[in-house]
């Protein structure tokens, strides 16, 4: 129950998955691949309220990206893996299927099979006996004590195994993307150019709606509308 506390629903551009409270001040770690197109992305809080966040650090190669928002959700604590031993129970928590199915987060309970490494990108993943479905990636994977042990990644199924990235790449990704001199390389540049023309108005004015930046959408109508 406390963990549920701090996992939020992320709405990115294409995409749409899960996300919990890394560190006190309203950041949220999120897969990169959830908001891969969309540089402000909703957040749903758990008791259904909502935010537009800003994405400050991304890498795509480690699918981790953190997201700011006002609301300060509490923290989770990252777990070092270890201590863990095979089938150990762990538990996935997130928002399968997004929007479609309404409610709480839901928690998966499988076991810890084996940690193993990307030798190209050096992460270190957790096999899991866990199948996760859409819309779950993103959340935490924690141990029994509630201590997140990994990041639900499921674009990468196969059958009956879920992986996820543990948190010792996760602590170790984050300190590199704080210290990058560009942490936002990966993230898709949204330049709007309403003067262009009649469709790029258009969609400046959606987009800016979207991030919730009423005064410019509402610059780009006439005169006479404001009025």
């Amino acid at each position: 129950e406390k963990v549920r506390r701090s996992v939020v629903r992320v709405v990115g551009g294409e995409s749409e998955g899960s996300g919990f409270a890394i560190q006190k001040g309203g950041f949220i770690l999120t897969n990169f691949h959830v908001i891969a197109s969309e540089p402000a992305p909703k957040v749903i809080l758990p008791d259904n309220t909502f935010e537009t966040g800003q994405v400050i650090m991304a890498n795509k190669d480690t699918d981790l990206a953190v997201i700011k928002i006002k609301e300060d959700l509490p923290a989770l604590r990252l777990a070092r893996l270890g201590g863990m031993s095979p089938a150990e129970d762990i538990l996935a928590i997130g928002y399968p299927l997004g929007g479609s199915l309404p409610g709480e987060s839901s928690v998966v309970r499988g076991s810890f099979s084996r940690c193993t490494k990307d030798k190209k990108n050096g992460v270190q993943y957790l096999q899991t006996d866990m199948t996760m479905v859409s819309g779950i990636s993103g959340g935490p994977m924690v141990n029994i004590c509630g201590e997140v042990v990994g990041i639900n990644t499921s674009g990468l199924l196969l059958g009956g195994m879920g992986i996820a990235v543990s948190s010792d790449s996760i602590i170790e990704k984050y300190l590199q993307m704080s210290a990058s001199k560009d942490p936002l390389k990966d993230v898709q540049k949204t330049v709007f150019q309403p003067d262009k023309n009649a469709l790029e108005a258009v969609r400046a004015f959606y987009n800016y709606l979207k991030a919730r930046r009423l005064e410019k959408a509402f610059e780009l109508l006439s005169d006479n509308f404001v009025m």
